[in-house]
């Protein structure tokens, strides 16, 4: 998300107004000398900001949190937002204060993920065809949400709270295409609450309102996440239609109808990560691409219903083991097992017990 920041004489988006020391000085130094405030307008209700200045950089302006509790006052996906102890009661600190695993080589603070599948599609010619990347996309995230790693300590912890909020936090050191992040395409549901309906159908609204077309043609794409929670498909169908937890729209899979390979059993968990785009009236999204990831009910990725069945064994017994993903080279093999920690920390490698075969 990049929020328009309300500067008093004008709303400029917070990239613009952190884009180098120079336009900090420009936006934030007259606020900073009046003494006035800046609004973030993340959401439907604005938060009030302050502006301050650092002399050991060379005199650089920023934004800050003028109490205690405004941080977690702000969107999901807001650069400001900081969860408080309340609203992440779902994590333990144990699970918490466990560093994820690394993404990728290079700096480890960002991961770079090429998806042509998000550049925005151009109208006119030469069109965009490319529609690769995002099966690697997933993985990815799903890596550095650490929700691969299981520990006992998490037991009763990974909620659908839980597993959103580390996803989300793992969004924002993603750029799969340009200077964005994957949290700043991204829409990943949040947990239904009358009481927050407003805030619920402003995010949304956001969301659709980045994809209209552009002046020059350009057809912005978008991401859409979350655990699925219907999937229905009909002989007189065009695609089937999916549809993710905490949220009552469907999606139209005509970009990536094989999305799960076959009819998903409904005693499976999948997470879903779907490329979309504003259709030809703009009144629907579009999925143009798309993966889906097997989870079990902790929200751990795995190959295959074996793997889920070895994995429960595992988290009954109290076991800790990691299980691997194709983007990381450190724990990926040609046919991925489960990594349990033995003694001294040792890694051993356990692989399921072999599915039943047809008589």
């Amino acid at each position: 998300m990049d929020p328009l920041i309300d500067l008093g004489a004008s709303q400029v988006r917070l990239s613009a107004v952190r884009h180098d020391q120079q336009s900090r000085s420009d936006y934030l130094g007259p606020l900073y000398r009046s003494g006035a405030p800046a609004w973030c307008l993340c959401g439907p209700t604005p938060v009030e900001m302050g502006v301050a200045r650092r002399v050991d950089r060379g005199h650089i302006y920023y934004l800050y949190h003028l109490h205690r509790g405004d941080p977690s006052l702000h969107q999901a996906q807001c650069p400001h937002r900081v969860e408080s102890e309340q609203d992440n009661q779902a994590a333990t600190p144990s699970e918490a204060d466990c560093p994820a695993p690394p993404v990728a080589t290079g700096d480890p603070s960002t991961v770079v993920v090429h998806v042509p599948a998000l550049e925005p599609r151009v109208v006119r010619p030469p069109a965009f065809d490319g529609l690769t990347g995002v099966p690697a996309l997933l993985d990815c995230l799903l890596l550095g949400s650490g929700l691969n790693a299981w520990h006992p300590g998490f037991a009763g912890h990974r909620s659908y709270y839980h597993a959103r909020f580390r996803l989300i936090e793992a969004s924002k050191r993603i750029r799969p295409f340009g200077s964005s992040t994957l949290a700043d395409v991204l829409y990943f549901p949040p947990p239904w609450d009358p009481a927050k309906k407003d805030d619920i159908e402003f995010q949304w609204q956001w969301f659709v309102d980045q994809l209209k077309p552009r002046p020059d043609g350009a057809v912005p794409r978008g991401v859409i996440m979350g655990k699925v929670r219907e999937f229905e498909t009909r002989p007189g169908w065009s695609a089937p239609r999916i549809r993710l937890a905490d949220s009552r729209i469907y999606l139209w899979l005509d970009g990536c109808p094989g999305l799960f390979g076959a009819h998903p059993p409904p005693e499976h968990n999948w997470v879903a990560m779907l490329v979309v785009e504003a259709s030809a009236n703009a009144s629907k999204l579009r999925v143009v691409d798309g993966s889906a990831s097997l989870i079990s009910p902790q929200w751990i990725p795995l190959a295959s219903p074996a793997h889920v069945a070895h994995a429960a064994e595992l988290v009954k017994q109290g076991t800790p083991f990691v299980a691997p993903l194709r983007c990381d080279p450190a724990t990926s093999p040609s046919y991925p097992d489960l990594l349990v920690t033995g003694r001294g920390g040792v890694p051993t490698r356990i692989a399921p017990r072999p599915e039943p075969q047809p008589a």
